[in-house]
């Protein structure tokens, strides 16, 4: 103790403890398991209506798009030509899933674009032993007098714990 200073009066400090704690899960994951396929759009050239055609693979035969565009994805449908992204992570976690909350913009030949409105669904926002799937559709806004060519583009899907 330094001279002229007061010793500290008896009961004015104390010690306590106190626990430090950490949980430490896995990392959350996402994984592309299935493309966003609308298929072969076939505009038909005596009556002008859109069609669409399907490989045997996926399914066969043609189906008329739901005007005016086409839509990929209703409540609960898991039908082949949805995008499928695996989730993963710590067995019964819920999670979050955020999207665009505006239409993509898809490219086709020259500066010709058609916009997709996206939706998705998945059955639980917990992460299963086995791991979970969100299913992400659409609706294909076709233009008029669309032009023939490959249309592609990205949309992003972010998963993250609650």
């Amino acid at each position: 103790m330094a001279i002229g200073q007061a010793a500290p009066a008896a009961g004015t400090s104390g010690t306590a403890t106190a626990p430090a704690k950490v949980n430490l899960i896995r990392p959350i994951t996402l994984r592309r398991a299935q493309d966003l396929w609308f298929g072969c759009l076939v505009i038909d050239p005596n009556s002008g209506q859109l069609q669409i055609v399907q490989t045997a693979a996926d399914g066969g035969g043609t189906r008329k798009p739901d005007p005016p565009g086409v839509s990929q994805l209703l409540t609960s449908a898991r039908p082949w030509h949805n995008a499928r992204f695996e989730v993963g992570g710590q067995s019964e976690a819920g999670f979050t899933v955020t999207m665009p909350g505006y239409p993509i913009v898809i490219h086709g030949p020259g500066l010709q674009t058609m916009l997709v409105r996206l939706n998705y669904y998945c059955s639980d926002t917990m992460i299963d032993p086995q791991g979970s799937s969100i299913w992400v559709g659409g609706k294909l806004d076709i233009p008029e007098n669309p032009r023939p060519g490959h249309y592609s583009g990205d949309f992003e899907v972010t998963v993250a714990y609650q």
